[in-house]
C-alpha cells in the first residue's frame, strides 16, 4: 500500500478490515485487555476516602487510604480469604482544607508485611477510644475463617499516622471480616471486642482500658458467653512506652524514671 497516499489510520483500518472474523476478535480482546490492565496494575490506586473531622476543631479533613503498590484482583483460591481484593503495600493520607497533606505507610504496623483489603465498597471507621479527643480508625486483615486482627491506629496534629498498641495482642480479635469495623466499642475507659472463641465453642469479649501512661490498650478482663470470667492483666508496671508526637517514634522508659 506503499505510495498510495493513504494516512497511518486509515493504513490500519485497511488492514484490520482484511482480517479473518477469529483474528479481529482476538485483536479487540488483547486491546481491551491493554486498556484495562493498567486499572488492575496502576501505581497507586484510591480504595476509600472520606471527610472527618478528625481533630473535632470543626474542619473536616480528607482521609484516603490508597494502594501504593502492587494490585486489585479476584483470588479464586478456595479458602475463607477469597474474593475481590486489593493487596500489597497501602498508604494512609490526610489532606486538610488547606492543602497540606501527610502520607503514612500502613505496612509498617503489621511489621511491613504484604496486606490486602476487600475491594467491595467500604469505608473507614472513626471512634476516639483512647478518650483523647482525637479521632481514631480501626483496619483489619485476615486472621482466619472465623475473624480478623485489627489495629487502632491515630493521628498527629500533622496528619502522620501511629499506632495504639495493645498489651499482650498484636492485634485485636474480632469476629467477622470487615476491613474497617464499628464492630469495636467505645467504653468508658477505653474498648471492647468480641471473637469465636474455639476454645470454648463460643463467644468471647474481651475489655480494654487505656494507660495514658504507657500508652497501651491494656487487657483487663475476659467474658465468655457462658458467663466465664477472666481477669487480665490490671496495668503496666515496669515499661513506659513514651510517643514523640514530631517524629512518631517510641522511645521506652522504666516507670520509676518516668517525669510527667
Amino acid at each position: 500500500m506503499a505510495g498510495t497516499g493513504e494516512s497511518l489510520p486509515e493504513k490500519v483500518y485497511d488492514i484490520f478490515n482484511h482480517l479473518p472474523v477469529m483474528k479481529k476478535i482476538l485483536l479487540g480482546i488483547i486491546l481491551l485487555l491493554v486498556a484495562y490492565c493498567p486499572k488492575l496494575y496502576a501505581k497507586e490506586q484510591l480504595v476509600t476516602e472520606s471527610r472527618v473531622d478528625i481533630f473535632r476543631n470543626g474542619t473536616k479533613e480528607r482521609v484516603q487510604l490508597s494502594l501504593v503498590e502492587g494490585k486489585k484482583y479476584h483470588d479464586e483460591e478456595l479458602w475463607c480469604g477469597s474474593g475481590w481484593k486489593y493487596e500489597g503495600v497501602f498508604s494512609i493520607s490526610v489532606i486538610f482544607p488547606d492543602g497540606r497533606h501527610a502520607d503514612t505507610t500502613v505496612n509498617s504496623f503489621w511489621d511491613n508485611e504484604k496486606l490486602f483489603f476487600y475491594s467491595s465498597p467500604w469505608t473507614i471507621k472513626f471512634a476516639d477510644y483512647n478518650h483523647d479527643g482525637v479521632l481514631d480508625i480501626s483496619l483489619g486483615q485476615y486472621s482466619g475463617c472465623n475473624g480478623s486482627g485489627y489495629k487502632i491506629l491515630s493521628f498527629m496534629p500533622n496528619g502522620k499516622v501511629f499506632l495504639l498498641p495493645v498489651m499482650l495482642y498484636k492485634a485485636i480479635p474480632l469476629s467477622g471480616h470487615d476491613n474497617s469495623t464499628d464492630k469495636i466499642i467505645v467504653t468508658k475507659r477505653g474498648l471492647s471486642a468480641g471473637y469465636y472463641n474455639n476454645t470454648i465453642g463460643g463467644n468471647t469479649t474481651v475489655f480494654y482500658d487505656w494507660d495514658p501512661v504507657s500508652r497501651f490498650f491494656v487487657p483487663i478482663r475476659e467474658v465468655d458467653e457462658f458467663n466465664n470470667v477472666e481477669d487480665k492483666v490490671k496495668s503496666c508496671t515496669r515499661v513506659i512506652r513514651l510517643l514523640d508526637r514530631a517524629t512518631g517514634e517510641y522511645k521506652e522508659i522504666s516507670r520509676e524514671n518516668y517525669r510527667p
